[in-house]
């Protein structure tokens, strides 16, 4: 078949092999992939990178996302240069990777070349700096691996059912994406978002826009948010560049128009003394709180909050309320899966007997929601008030409804 470029056919992915045995294709095929381009070992930017990736891991499997780390160095130097950096980490030395030999995978996708005139700026040394010597990174600016060296970008693609759903392009070596961001996407479905950073930014350094039917665009740069990352001081600041994918809801949400999403009956706005639920259940504000609760590697108790919704309450037959039970109580319940919450096992029992004895009530999941709104839902929430992320989430709901959400005392909160 016949495919424009940067793009490549669908059976490509099924020949990138990883170091499982099993293709990017195959891993496609139930969970988004991430790609993740590094340069080479001994670059400051992309131990950073990796020690990013190894941060937000349990939260992208949350998010049904693996991360596959592409590298150019032989496999087994390259296993060397994790098992240095790991400290012990088993999900370094684990790290699922893409040996590209010879720049194949990266030629496939335009990943190769060098940013024009940006290695020498000011910003550029003052990030590697900050690496090298506060946090002890490896201490080659250009990298020391094999291959080319400084002549390769690092950026990030998602492939979805052996398809390239959204692509990531770093505007400089030293960009530090926010992964969490990307995929939650609170402002834009489909883009990326810049990220808050501890650097000033100027002109040459913010964001752009890319899409196949559209010229460059410049995009305002959005307010900063805040991260939690323990492994790192530095919050990410992310300046993408991204490519939106033809045929895919990318395009939909990149800057063809900036039109209000349009929202479903459920979403409506709730009493203003009932906050929490007013955020859950409001498509705006709900994907800054998915956003805020990833970052705290929360991430499930909202989830299970919106399965609720979507799989049960919002369901209107015997067969699809049971099926949506079944899936909750599969994916949720189970301590040892990875989205298990935080609920009594007396509360989980008597669901499962009630949908065992009673069928499909409407009152199914009454007790266990209200247990965990009133417990670790209003935890989080009253953090998040105090988040740029709340600011950011007022700011766009003023945009999207013409009114200022308020800020609420969760004190008064009534649920």
């Amino acid at each position: 078949m016949t495919v424009q470029k940067p793009y490549v056919s669908d059976e490509y992915f099924r020949t990138v092999m990883t170091n499982t045995g099993l293709s990017v294709g195959q891993l496609s095929a139930s969970h988004k992939v991430m790609l993740v381009f590094i340069r080479n070992t001994g670059c400051c930017f992309c131990e950073e990178a990796i020690r990013d990736v190894t941060h937000n891991y349990i939260e992208l499997l949350k998010l049904n996302t693996i991360p596959v780390i592409v590298h150019q160095e032989k496999p087994l130097i390259f296993t060397r240069y994790l098992d240095k950096i790991s400290d012990g980490n088993p999900i370094i030395t684990n790290m699922i990777r893409v040996y590209d030999h010879n720049d194949f995978v990266r030629d496939a996708l335009e990943v190769s070349g060098r940013f024009p005139n940006v290695i020498h700026h000011p910003k550029m040394f003052y990030r590697a700096f900050q690496l090298i010597f506060v946090k002890g990174y490896d201490n080659s600016f250009t990298g020391k691996g094999e291959g080319t060296g400084i002549g390769r970008k690092p950026a990030i693609f998602f492939i979805e059912k052996d398809k390239v759903v959204l692509e990531y392009r770093h505007l400089t070596y030293a960009v530090r994406p926010d992964y969490l961001r990307i995929l939650v996407d609170p402002e834009r479905r489909g883009i990326a978002s810049d990220a808050s950073s501890t650097v000033d930014t100027d002109r040459s350094f913010e964001p752009e826009i890319y899409c196949e039917t559209l010229e460059k665009k410049e995009v305002e740069k959005p307010l900063q948010s805040t991260s939690q990352n323990k492994l790192n001081d530095v919050q990410p600041s992310a300046g993408p560049m991204c490519l939106c994918v033809p045929n895919t809801r990318a395009v939909g949400a990149c800057g063809l128009n900036f039109k209000k999403p349009k929202l479903p009956k459920e979403c409506e706005i709730f009493d203003s003394d009932d906050d929490l639920i007013r955020v859950l259940n409001n498509e705006v504000c709900q994907r800054y709180f998915q956003l805020f609760a990833s970052k705290e590697h929360s991430s499930e108790n909202v989830m299970f909050y919106e399965a609720v919704q979507t799989k049960y309450n919002r369901k209107f037959t015997e067969n699809s309320k049971r099926k949506g039970a079944q899936e909750i109580i599969v994916t949720f319940f189970d301590e040892k899966s990875l989205l298990g919450i935080n609920a009594s096992k007396a509360s989980k029992d008597l669901i499962i007997a009630r949908l065992k004895d009673e069928g499909t009530p409407e009152d199914l999941f009454t007790d266990i929601i209200k247990e965990f709104k009133n417990g670790v839902l209003l935890d989080m929430y009253t953090r998040f008030q105090n988040s740029k992320l709340f600011e950011e989430m007022t700011i766009k709901y003023k945009e999207h409804f013409g009114t200022e959400f308020e800020r609420p005392n969760c004190d008064d909160i009534v649920l």
